[in-house]
């Protein structure tokens, strides 16, 4: 059988649009289950990967507050690309671990976090990716992250389409 799974998503519910101008806040809730629904497990090491020249952490803890034990907040660059998108150049690494293991507690889907982000450029004709991956999912657990895509891709201009009338080449 597979293992179970850490699964990690945004709460993008709580955004008016996934448009955003430059100078505007992002703050994104960090949800949290498990596919088996167990929810006394030893922690999580999440990562969240972004773009650097289109957004940046906003606020104390690199945007994040949490009310979960944790062992650190870091930002960190993304040398080794851990999450394989050339684009995130920089990521967040926050450190759940609970050592009675009841990590996080309480009814699932749970929020882990909230994350706050500065966008430095506009996004409402251009689009930025945060992700999410971890090194470090409890034991006997693999782990789940939903990307969240920001902005809108504004569409081409239609192309003018021509038809071509056959029936009056009959003679």
């Amino acid at each position: 059988p597979a293992e179970p799974t850490q699964e990690v998503y945004f709460d993008s519910s709580s955004l008016n649009s996934l448009s955003f101008k430059a100078g505007e806040e992002l703050n994104l809730p960090i949800l949290y289950t498990t596919s088996d629904n167990q929810n006394e497990l030893s922690g999580l090491g999440l990562k969240v990967h972004y773009d650097s020249s289109k957004l940046a952490p906003s606020g104390d803890n690199n945007g994040v507050t949490t009310s979960l034990n944790n062992l650190g907040i870091g930002n960190y660059d993304d040398t080794d690309n851990l999450d394989k998108d050339t684009n995130t150049d920089k990521y967040i690494s926050i450190s759940w671990v609970d050592f009675m293991a009841k990590f996080p507690g309480g009814d699932l889907p749970a929020k882990l976090a909230d994350i706050k982000f500065n966008v430095l450029s506009d996004l409402n004709s251009d689009t930025t990716k945060i992700r999410l991956s971890s090194s470090a999912p409890a034991e006997n657990y693999s782990f789940k992250g939903a990307d969240l895509q920001i902005g809108e891709v504004k569409p081409a201009e239609p192309t003018q389409e021509v038809y071509f009338d056959s029936s009056s080449l009959n003679s």
